[in-house]
This record gives structure tokens, C-alpha cells and sequence, in this order.
């Protein structure tokens, strides 16, 4: 670790401190209830300047029931390390909606820096665990995100009283993920000459598929298609629905 993320690094472990956080590994958490720990994670950037440290704070949620639940249906310790049920980059909580970072300059009081991204964090980041119950954070965290295995989700569900919902979430899942999708699927829309799909099973030598890259028309693109989306299951996200399903 070079000096200027040591001296960051110190200062966040400081600051952190006096809120009352701990760390465990490369998370700070606070617990907020018996149920609930808060959680904030930081990305620290050296490369883009020199001299420069770009700081990214992520708030994570805990949530102790909705953790141990999962231990048991998958087998995995998670719990132990107070991992985020659910987390999100700081400036997508705040009114900006967007990615946030703060710069942190070598041989610069960077007093104010500190002060407005902790002010941040205690603004927006306890605002976090305490604006909604966990099953409508759950919820919100998974309404853009569809088309992800989901078993928090369903997991919340469970714990709200409402298996059935959280047995549909993994039907709907494992049937999506049980057919292979059509070139028209994947190409949503794009013209077949914009979009030549190639997959792993397909047959094409390399010099075939650089012939192919060389003749395509302005915008066009080659897109690969691996195994990952033949129809294949996680038997692990299988064994695990089922668990659920004998709940």
C-alpha cells in the first residue's frame, strides 16, 4: 500500500471509528438492530492520477434472518463476514442518482474533502436502513433486476409470509434459463447485417469469423455467444430452489 492510500486509509479507519463502526476484512459495519447491520465498503482508485486517491463508498445492508436462511439453503457461510444483503454506491442513493467519488490530493489539507463525504454518508447512507422495512428494500433493490437468480429476493418473500412468490421467482428464473435464445432474442431489434451472432458451438474457423469482422458495415459488431447460455443451469441454484421448495 503506497503512502497517500495508507495516510486515506487511516483517516477513513479514524472517522469510521468514532460512528461506531468495526471492520472485518475490507467492510466496515455497525450493527443497527438485532436484525440489521449497516455496512460501507470503499473502492479506492490510484491509477487514474497521480497524486490523486478516488474514493467510491458503497452502503450495504445486513439483514441476520434473511442471511442465515440463505446459509441454510446454500450451504455457504455468509453471515460470519457481515455480508450485504443488499448494497448500493453511495451516489446512487443520494439525489444525484449517479456515480460519485471524492478526490483525496497528496501534500493537501483534504480536511473539507473528508468532511462532505462523511456528511454524505450519514446523510444518505443511514438514511438507507432506516427509509424502508427489509422486505420493501429487498424489493426495490430487485425491481430493475429481473432477470437475476434472486433467491434474497425470494428468500424475503419467504420471511414475509409469501413463499408462493418466492417459488414463482425461481420457476420463472430456471424456465428463462432453460431455452437457448434466438439470434432475435439476443439482437433485440438490431438488423441481422449489424448484429452476425456467433456461438461457441458454431463451427467457425478464426480466420472464417476475421473475414466476417472485416466485411461488416460501419456500426456492425461480432457478438460471441459461449456456453453460458445454452440452456444451462447452475445444479447449485437447482439444489437451492429445491431446499426452498420443501420449506
Amino acid at each position: 500500500m503506497d503512502n497517500l492510500t495508507r495516510i486515506v486509509q487511516k483517516e477513513l479507519d479514524q472517522r469510521l471509528k468514532n460512528l461506531g463502526f468495526k471492520k472485518k476484512q475490507f467492510i466496515y459495519y455497525k450493527q443497527w438492530d438485532e436484525n440489521t447491520y449497516l455496512t460501507i465498503g470503499f473502492g479506492i482508485a490510484s491509477f487514474v492520477l497521480p497524486g490523486h486517491r478516488f474514493v467510491s463508498p458503497t452502503i450495504g445492508i445486513c439483514y441476520v434472518d434473511v442471511s442465515r436462511l440463505y446459509e441454510q439453503l446454500s450451504g455457504r457461510e455468509i453471515l460470519k463476514n457481515i455480508y450485504p444483503t443488499v448494497s448500493e454506491g453511495l451516489g446512487y442513493i443520494m439525489p444525484v442518482k449517479t456515480y460519485k467519488e471524492w478526490d483525496f490530493v497528496e501534500n493537501q489539507d483534504n480536511t473539507a474533502t473528508y468532511d462532505d463525504m462523511f456528511n454524505a454518508i450519514t446523510t444518505y447512507g443511514f438514511a438507507y436502513i432506516t427509509e424502508k422495512d427489509r422486505h420493501n428494500r429487498i424489493v426495490d433493490f430487485f425491481k430493475n433486476r429481473e432477470k437475476a437468480p434472486c433467491q434474497v429476493l425470494s428468500i424475503s418473500y419467504f420471511l414475509n409470509g409469501e413463499k408462493e412468490k418466492g417459488l414463482q421467482i425461481f420457476n420463472d428464473f430456471i424456465e428463462r434459463m432453460s431455452k437457448r435464445p434466438t439470434d432475435e432474442e439476443i439482437r433485440r431489434g438490431t438488423p441481422a447485417e449489424k448484429m452476425i451472432i456467433i456461438r461457441y458451438d458454431s463451427g467457425y474457423t478464426q480466420e472464417q469469423i476475421q473475414e466476417m469482422e472485416k466485411n461488416l458495415p460501419s456500426g456492425g459488431s461480432l457478438v460471441f455467444v459461449g456456453a453460458g447460455y445454452d440452456g444451462e443451469i447452475d445444479p447449485e441454484y437447482l439444489t437451492f430452489a429445491e431446499k426452498y421448495r420443501l420449506l
